[in-house]
């Protein structure tokens, strides 16, 4: 009787085909992990920013609706950014919020000078785009407009 014995195991083809298959997993995997960390980077800045102008919008309206504007917005460069801080000079110009402006490579010392914060139309500009752009809005004195409104309604 004759026994034939076979060996078992992998050839060195299915082994390099389990490593290109592994391969492509891991950096696959990798490639994922890496493009949400950026997401996660951008989501992060986005709600910072919002938050300074929720933060802002808030403090400005109320302060302007009750007829007060007490704010200045000083800007100072650093770096390739520009850093903006909202003052109450009610409060011996301590700090209300703080943000920074981001601009293209190339950007000079002029790009980051002071901004009026309140025009003459009570609009207010907060830098807070791309490039240094404003987000704009407008704050309305509601017991003025509202009577306003009642009185021509009377007419």
């Amino acid at each position: 009787m004759t026994t034939t014995s076979r060996q078992t195991g992998f050839t060195l083809v299915e082994l390099m085909v389990a490593l290109l298959i592994g391969s492509i997993v891991v950096l696959g995997a990798g490639y994922l992990f890496f493009t949400t960390f950026q997401t996660f980077q951008k989501v992060d800045e986005l709600s910072r920013k919002q938050e300074a102008v929720i933060f802002a919008a808030h403090t400005l309206s109320s302060s302007i609706r009750k007829g007060k504007e007490d704010y200045e917005l000083k800007c100072k460069k650093l770096d390739d950014q520009c850093r903006c801080t909202l003052i109450d000079e009610n409060n011996d110009g301590q700090p209300v919020v703080t943000f920074s402006r981001s601009f293209d490579e190339g950007s000079s010392k002029e790009d980051c000078q002071e901004i009026e914060l309140i025009d003459d139309d009570n609009i207010i500009s907060l830098p807070l785009e791309e490039n240094g752009k404003d987000i704009m809005f407008k704050v309305t004195n509601r017991p003025r407009v509202l009577n306003e409104y009642l009185s021509d309604e009377d007419d």
